[in-house]
């Protein structure tokens, strides 16, 4: 029989001749009280359970002893400590030594067994009655007991724990007056405690909070509020917010989270001095390829060597330098946990590689029952038994690609293994926060062994920059008091309910109004669908959309169901699915129009597999020639797994422009992205990079789906001029400031850029409703940008936020400071409407009303491409004479029109015989216009009217008196002209229509939804040049400047 016993990696690597780079980071503990559980508990210590005796035993922390004595005095609390800090029993000592009722509200109870058996030990010892209840266990309840019993055993509980999705169901059968299970204990409830805070995204705590208010003020007015929290970004507005929701005092307690010492071991290779030597040998090689200082000084210094080793082995392969292999089989090291004491969790790139390596070390050790793999494959029962056997000691070694990287807490995990490093920090620390969370573990340890392309990317920046990464701080959590979305919610369900409806006030009523969900007292049909989707974690059905996938033998077997958002932004015909390590293969649809996406079918990455559906088999036949062109083999589950392969899904997003609205977006194509194993160096000063080639397939197939919520938005109009990757490349560096020194979560604040015609609009706006966007200072935020110093991790997270510009950003060779200009002009366009706005103010009063006695009208024109291969689509040309509107919309093809324009020439022709002068916004952006339209007859007669002074061309005027880049968004901003069709929402519904891919006929017949949309668009931008030739004109009046017949 073998003996095992707790096993240190540090000898284990060492004994199979693996060097390494150790990283030890500190245990941390908080400083204890002097009281212990059992002096205000005191039947802890005489109860039978095990877990309750130990408790009994133990010390209070300060944070605890703090947090219980505010809750005693009636204060709500917001409790703010790091994992392991005992949060949960800060607030169930309260709860126990007071008897107050308790809700207790989890983000879901799969994910938390581990507090709930713990809070159900405290209380069978305390005699205490505990009820964990959400929608799939009050099913089976009420199945196997009856509604009565379950019922009343809710009402009798002290402690109810449950998750937010089914506290919400019942709160909007509450609403409505219909039976709900949790209403008569909510009604009795003293403590609301909100739990596990950080897990959820800005969205989700605006509901929350929203949820607790409603509670307060429609069941029970009585009870405390607690938050417990590791990184909420202002504990000080979220004690504010429980405060204006109850009216009690909140107290704020910081506590240190408990840590054993953890050893972090980076694996490197074997034999990395027989490599370098290798290396070194071949040192002209290297120099011909044109490697840097940077590797050349490696060469030289073999401690450098092993701190750059990812770098040097890459530029060494890119300069075709042999040296003997440096890694062989990962399960060379995992297989030795198997006779570990301890646990160890393995997580891998996929569900592949995690049945692979779990069934190869079975093999090799023979130990079966010790060794299990985790996922979302498997059926619930079995996750259940495996963690399970996991805490009773049975299995000591754990393959998952992600399902126990959050929430599940199984106590006993010492180790983790990054099988592949996760491509971001926070999942990275979900990881790493399942071990060490009992104080009787005296170390841990974190086991890097690098595996993917993601891997290499990162570490050929060096060690320091992997270890800079993981000591990025976490994102906030965001609770923002003014964040609409919690109005949005309280508001719809106010309106709802009907003892509330007659309290609304006028300014909740404006509020759904001016979002289009109210008119005449009733809800519209958006209101009533906004609040059908008003769940908790998104904005659509309570039921996801179904995922099927292809068995060997052709049939279907049933995967966990996608979200809504999820189907649009990730599950597409030709997109990887890298939970089930396949490919989309289908898309079943149904309803009334055909269109409603019922399930998606997700096939084998087999070749032989892609090759049967019509839309994969002609991308495969071109991924193979690619391949055969570089002179690479092509496999596709290969290529997949290491990172040279992976799809792309380009959303088009319609979004609120100046503050909260409405968003929808939908897939607008499916490209992948082909990488070549091949590499190629490029130098920039002393430092080397290692690039490869890759080539873009767009998988010809239509997508499917929409997806809509609320959120904040805001668009600023560029230049004409402004070279758009430049804008991309600006854009992004502000969101590596908000990052880097905010830390504002690149899955919140966000961007895009859309041109329309030649026009230029950066927007920002929020991924998930957070309420942050209104409150940035853009000129601190500005000052930021200035002194901010890019690093090397930086490019890093430059490649996460947009691949793309990315690529550019290293073909201009890491210009930092064009990255910083464009940013400071993106910002100083955004500063630009607030000083516009209050040069212009007094003046607007003084303009006159439009007019044909003016003798003025406004041109413009906009183009509408549908089809990039046939240069064709839509135009508008348009002429406002200060009372009417003529608009004319026709067709291009191949840049030219295909019908006449002569009706919209005689109209010009006429106003300029009856004495008007023309305006336009820009006559250079117009010409433009016109020349991609192929209107040149008209594009002449305004070259002709410039020369002869009967054309005002307004911006120039109005940048030289402001002495500013002013774009017509500013002006129609700072002199609040609104607009119902936004250059934003004529853009997305032009790529809504080019998804279907239209034909020609189509495009002829002038589909008359667009052009509708189009025409209003063309009719709202011509007032709003109307009245910036006035304004024009009016300084011109001033003797600032000359116009166009003043």
């Amino acid at each position: 029989m073998k003996t095992r016993s707790l096993m240190d990696s540090e000898k284990l690597l060492e004994r199979l001749g693996f060097d390494y780079v150790k990283f030890v980071t500190p245990a941390v503990s908080p400083q204890l009280s002097r009281e212990t559980f059992s002096d205000i508990l005191p039947a802890l210590a005489s109860s039978e359970n095990v877990r309750s005796r130990k408790l009994a035993e133990k010390h209070l922390y300060i944070h605890q002893k703090e947090a219980f004595d505010s809750l005693a005095r009636g204060e709500n609390l917001v409790l703010k400590a790091g994992t392991g800090s005992g949060k949960t029993e800060a607030w169930f000592l309260y709860t126990a030594a007071y008897r107050v009722k308790t809700l207790a509200v989890y983000p879901t109870l799969a994910l938390s067994n581990d507090q709930i058996e713990r809070l159900s030990d405290y209380c069978m010892s305390l005699g205490l009655k505990a009820v964990a209840i959400d929608a799939l266990r009050k099913e089976e309840l009420v199945r196997r007991s009856g509604a009565r019993v379950v019922r009343n055993m809710v009402k009798e509980a002290d402690l109810v724990i449950t998750n937010p999705a089914y506290l919400l169901n019942e709160l909007k059968r509450i609403g409505v007056g219909k039976p709900a299970f949790l209403r008569d204990f909510i009604g009795e409830v003293g403590l609301v405690v909100l739990d596990e805070f950080d897990f959820y995204g800005p969205r989700s705590i605006a509901i929350l909070l929203g949820m607790a208010q409603i509670l307060h003020e429609y069941v029970n007015p009585r009870f405390q509020l607690v938050i417990m929290t590791a990184t909420i970004a202002d504990p000080a507005e979220a004690a504010q917010i429980l405060t204006e929701i109850n009216g009690r005092k909140t107290a704020i307690v910081d506590g240190q989270p408990y840590r054993s010492e953890n050893r972090t071991y980076l694996v490197l290779g074997k034999s990395l001095k027989k490599i370098w030597t290798t290396i070194a040998a071949q040192r002209d090689k290297l120099v011909e390829a044109g490697a840097g200082r940077d590797i050349l000084k490696a060469l030289d210094d073999f401690e450098e060597f092993r701190r750059s080793f990812f770098k040097v082995v890459e530029t060494a392969k890119a300069a075709g330098v042999d040296f003997p292999d440096y890694f062989g089989d990962p399960s060379e090291i995992i297989k030795h946990y198997v006779d570990d004491e301890a646990l160890t969790l393995v997580f891998t790139t996929g569900i592949a590689s995690a049945e692979e390596f779990a069934r190869k070390i079975k093999k090799e050790t023979g130990e079966s029952p010790r060794v299990a793999s985790h996922h979302h494959l498997l059926l619930r029962t079995q996750r259940r038994e495996i963690e399970q056997a996991a805490r009773e000691g049975v299995v000591k070694l754990i393959f998952t690609p992600r399902t126990l990287s959050q929430g599940i807490d199984i106590g006993l995990i010492r180790r983790v293994v990054h099988l592949g490093l996760p491509q971001t920090v926070r999942e990275y620390w979900q990881r790493e926060g399942r071990k060490g969370r009992r104080p009787d573990i005296p170390w841990t340890e974190t086991i890097v062994i690098p595996f993917s392309q993601w891997d290499r990317d990162l570490l050929s920046r060096g060690v320091e920059v992997f270890r800079k990464w993981t000591e990025l701080p976490l994102e906030k959590t965001l609770a923002h008091r003014d964040n609409d979305y919690r109005k949005l919610f309280k508001t719809l369900f106010d309106y709802q309910s009907p003892h509330k409806r007659k309290m609304l006030s006028r300014e909740d009523v404006l509020f759904l109004r001016g979002l289009g969900l109210e008119k005449d007292g009733e809800l519209t049909y958006t209101g009533k669908m906004a609040w059908v989707k008003m769940n908790f974690y998104e904005f659509a059905p309570p039921y996801g959309v179904k995922r099927w996938r292809t068995s060997e033998d052709g049939g279907l077997r049933n995967l966990e169901d996608i979200s809504h958002v999820d189907l649009v932004e990730k599950f597409q015909p030709g997109a990887f699915d890298p939970s089930s390590d396949g490919v989309v293969a289908e898309m079943r649809t149904g309803g009334r129009m055909g269109r409603i996406v019922t399930a998606v079918v997700v096939d084998s990455l087999n070749e032989s597999r892609l090759r049967r559906h019509d839309a994969l088999a002609p991308v495969l036949e071109e991924y193979q020639r690619i391949k055969q062109r570089w002179g690479e083999e092509p496999n596709v589950v290969r290529d997949f797994h290491r990172g040279n392969i992976k799809s792309v899904i380009h959303l088009v997003a319609q979004l609120p422009s100046n503050g909260f609205g409405q968003f929808t977006e939908f897939p607008q194509r499916v490209e992948w992205r082909i990488y070549s194993g091949r590499r190629r160096l490029m130098t920039i000063g002393d430092r080397t990079y290692v690039t490869r080639d890759a080539k873009v397939v767009e998988v010809p197939t239509p997508t499917y789906g929409i997806y809509g919520d609320y959120t904040y938005g805001y668009a600023v109009e560029a230049s004409p001029l402004d070279d758009t990757a430049l804008l991309r490349l600006g854009a992004s560096f502000i969101l590596i400031v908000l990052r880097r020194i905010h830390h504002l979560s690149l899955m919140i604040m966000k961007f895009d850029m859309i041109v329309l015609a030649e026009r230029k609009f950066v927007r920002f706006y929020e991924g998930e409703c957070a309420g942050h966007l209104p409150t940035i200072d853009w000129r601190a935020l500005r000052r930021d940008v200035e002194q901010y110093t890019p690093d090397e991790l930086d490019e890093i997270i430059l490649q996460q936020i947009d691949e793309e510009v990315y690529a550019d950003f290293l073909a201009r060779k890491l210009d930092w400071e064009t990255a910083r200009s464009y940013a400071l002009k993106i910002i100083d366009y955004v500063l630009a409407r607030e000083r516009i706005a209050l040069q212009l103010g007094p003046t607007v009063v003084s303009l006159p009303r439009p007019s044909r006695a003016l003798k003025l009208a406004s041109v413009a024109a906009v183009p509408l491409l549908l089809r990039e291969d046939l240069r064709a689509g839509l135009f508008c040309i348009g002429i406002f004479d200060g009372e009417e509107n003529k608009v004319y919309t026709g067709v291009f093809e191949m840049g030219s029109p295909t019908e006449s324009t002569s009706p919209i020439l005689s109209e010009l022709s006429s106003l300029v015989d009856k004495g008007f002068a023309l305006a336009v916004y820009s006559l250079e952006t117009l010409q433009s216009v016109l020349e991609e339209t192929g209107l040149s007859s008209l594009r002449a007669l305004l070259t002709g009217l410039k020369h002869s002074g009967q054309l005002l061309d307004v911006r120039p005027l109005l940048e030289k008196k402001l002495s500013s880049d002013l774009s017509l968004d500013s002006v129609e901003k700072s002199l609040s002209l609104r607009r119902s069709i936004e250059p934003g929402d004529l853009l997305a519904r032009t790529m809504l229509e080019k998804r279907r891919r239209p034909s020609m006929r189509l495009i002829r017949s002038k589909p008359s939804k667009l052009a509708e949309i189009l025409e209003l668009y063309l009719k709202e931008e011509l007032r709003s040049v109307y009245i910036a030739a006035l304004l024009a004109k009016h300084y011109g009046a001033d003797g600032d400047e000359n116009s166009a017949r003043r």
